[in-house]
């Protein structure tokens, strides 16, 4: 549905109609208005013919647009940049996190074959010493307590370090997303400029369009009052 609203620019009301609301209709004016004041207050513009002020107004907020939408180009490629970043430090932890596993596991295995090649020589020694078996007992006994602590460890080591990583995975997506919606309100900034420049254009070429008439309809009643 359309919406009517009363705008000023350049001093003159004028009634635009479009879908968008008449806040940001009003916007758009300010807008306009603020480039016609910074034109004015430089006395060599006030000499120039009306097209060309039409003209210099234009250039400028065609420049506005490709300076902003350069902008949005360079934080589009930031974006991709951090997106690369950070995939390639969340593999690097992935394969830290897994070397770190592998030598855990590995060094873990290595005490256990120590262990058991210890506890075989203490059971053959049991096995030809009948007095020392109860002794030797105890000792496997404690032997395999420990091992049982060194495996519980072992495991809440891991889980911690499960933990750190699923941590780091959150943050990492949490800055992607924050980088995502940055890009987005960029995005969203752009086209209501680029939206600003059309409309402008189109209100700059309606005034040219209405001073071609006035100039005709003066030159009109000059030869009028010349015949007279």
């Amino acid at each position: 549905m359309a919406n009517d609203t009363k705008i000023k620019i350049g001093g003159r009301t004028i009634t635009l109609s479009g879908s968008e609301s008449a806040e940001y209709m009003q916007k758009v004016a300010e807008y306009l208005n603020g480039k016609r004041n910074s034109f004015n207050e430089d006395s060599s513009f006030w000499t120039l013919p009306e097209d060309m002020k039409n003209i210099m107004i234009q250039l400028n907020l065609a420049d506005d647009y490709f300076k902003a939408r350069d902008r949005g180009e360079k934080l589009d490629r930031t974006i991709e940049a951090m997106k690369e970043a950070h995939a390639k430090e969340l593999e690097a932890v992935r394969e830290e996190s897994r070397q770190e596993l592998e030598r855990a596991l590995h060094q873990s295995q290595d005490d256990n074959i120590l262990e058991i090649e210890s506890l075989k020589k203490q059971l053959s020694e049991a096995r030809t010493q009948l007095t020392g078996t109860q002794t030797i007992m105890k000792q496997l006994q404690a032997s395999l307590q420990k091992e049982k602590t060194r495996a519980t460890e072992s495991e809440e080591t891991l889980e911690k370090e499960r933990a750190a990583i699923k941590d780091k995975e959150q943050r990492l997506s949490r800055e992607v997303k924050n980088a995502q919606d940055s890009a987005d309100r960029a995005r969203a900034e752009l086209a209501q400029r680029k939206a600003i420049c059309e409309m402008t254009a189109k209100e700059i070429d309606a005034l040219t369009q209405s001073r071609a008439r006035m100039d005709a309809v003066i030159a009109r009643l000059q030869e009028v009052r010349g015949n007279l």
